[in-house]
C-alpha cells in the first residue's frame, strides 16, 4: 500500500512547540483583564438593549433584534473564554 504520512503528524509535542507559531503571547495580565471588564460591560450592555427591544415587542425578524441577539452571544463567548484564561475554577468554554 502507498500510503502518505503527513508530516506534522509524525512530529512530538517538544518539536511541535519549536515550530513557528501565529501566536506572540505578547499580551499582560492587565491588558487581559481589562479585556474581561469591557467585554462583561458591553455584554451587558446588550442584555439590556434586547430586553428594552422584548418590552418594546419589537419583532424577533426586525435588524435591531438581530444585531442585539448576535451580539449577545458573540460576547458572551468572549466572558467565558475570558473568564477561563483568567479563572482555574470556571466552567470550559466550549461547554
Amino acid at each position: 500500500s502507498n500510503t502518505c504520512i503527513d508530516a506534522p503528524h509524525m512530529m512530538t509535542l517538544h518539536q511541535l512547540k519549536k515550530v513557528s507559531s501565529p501566536f506572540d503571547f505578547n499580551r499582560d495580565w492587565d491588558e487581559i483583564i481589562e479585556m474581561f471588564h469591557d467585554a462583561k460591560e458591553r455584554r451587558d450592555w446588550w442584555f439590556r438593549t434586547l430586553q428594552k427591544l422584548k418590552e418594546s415587542q419589537v419583532s424577533i425578524r426586525d435588524t435591531r433584534f438581530i444585531e442585539a441577539v448576535r451580539n449577545y452571544n458573540a460576547l458572551q463567548g468572549v466572558v467565558k473564554t475570558l473568564s477561563w484564561i483568567l479563572n482555574t475554577q470556571a466552567p470550559d468554554p466550549l461547554d
